[in-house]
């Protein structure tokens, strides 16, 4: 079959069919005298391999990685399921700082209520620390884009995808100025 049959069949794009090859993924197909594409069944399988390894976690240079155990005829069950402990490990601490996160939103919101908006002014620049907050800082949502009322931690990913609070003094007079992020 050609690469459009494959791509309706499999349901991805002629574009990551090609990607695919590109980076290993697929091997090279085989061509027509024309130079087209020619696929067989087995590719429906691998592709399918590849969605369902994408729809629990795992980056292409992981499902890279098994396909490569299984093309030189070993089976990759110990090292697929490290990948899967270890992206189970991954969510369970992205879930606990999600939850954190809640808290501090839901502790902004309780606060938000009971500012004066006259009396809670951005103005000037602010210190920040990329880890630990001012002592006197409460836990909350930085919440600047919400008006004139800010609290709390600027929210971002590092490199490494996990959640990163950035905590930033607030515009409250006990606490001193407050500035947007990145500003």
């Amino acid at each position: 079959m050609r690469i459009g049959e494959l791509a309706e069949q499999a349901g991805i794009s002629t574009k990551a069919i090609r990607y695919y090859e590109q980076i290993g993924i697929l091997a090279p197909p085989a061509r027509t005298a024309a130079g087209y594409r020619t696929y067989d069944q087995l590719t429906i399988g691998r592709l399918t391999f590849v969605r369902a390894a994408q729809a629990v976690g795992l980056t292409l240079g992981e499902i890279r990685q098994i396909i490569a155990f299984r093309d030189d005829g070993q089976a990759p069950c110990a090292h697929v399921t490290g990948l899967l402990q270890r992206h189970a490990a991954d969510l369970d601490m992205r879930i606990r700082e999600l939850q954190q996160l809640r808290g501090e939103l839901q502790q902004l919101a309780e606060r938000a209520t009971t500012l004066d908006p006259d009396s809670a002014r951005p103005s000037g620049s602010a210190t920040s620390s990329p880890d630990t907050p001012p002592a006197a800082a409460p836990k909350a949502y930085h919440a600047w884009a919400m008006g004139d009322c800010s609290t709390g931690i600027v929210i971002g990913r590092s490199a490494s995808g996990p959640v990163r609070r950035h905590w930033v003094q607030a515009a409250i007079p006990e606490l001193g100025p407050t500035r947007r992020p990145g500003g």
